[in-house]
């Protein structure tokens, strides 16, 4: 099982943006990639699945997936405009399952950083 909750089904993505990917499954792990499956797309990060989810537990009446969270958190810097797809992999009892979660960026540029009385660079050595 794989469940992917965030980001929601046609969310704005913003570059710059601290993004959460999130859900749970009942793998011990889980892979994201954008823009294609594994070995196509981006990498973008790997994390354990650990995380609380008394909620899952309870509805599915499974108390083995009271911890079956997982979250990674994903700080793009250079999305395009348009849609984009992520694709999330879970490592259940040795074989891999997917689930996609589309979102849309507006492309934006990130600021350049401004230059103050605190920067480096005015800095009297």
């Amino acid at each position: 099982m794989l469940q992917v909750d965030l980001p929601t089904s046609g969310e704005a993505v913003n570059n710059g943006d601290t993004i959460d990917i999130g859900g749970w499954t009942d793998g011990a792990r889980v892979d994201v990639y954008l823009d294609g499956p594994a070995g196509v797309g981006t990498g973008i990060g790997t994390t354990m699945v650990d995380g609380a989810r008394p909620d899952v537990a309870r509805v599915t009446g499974h108390a083995d997936l009271a911890n079956s969270g997982f979250d990674l958190y994903w700080d793009p810097t250079d999305l395009s405009a348009g849609p984009h797809t992520l694709y999330v992999y879970s490592l259940v009892n040795g074989s891999w399952i997917m689930q996609t979660a589309g979102f849309y960026s507006a492309g934006n540029m990130l600021p350049e950083p401004e230059r103050g009385a605190d920067n480096e660079s005015n800095m009297v050595g």
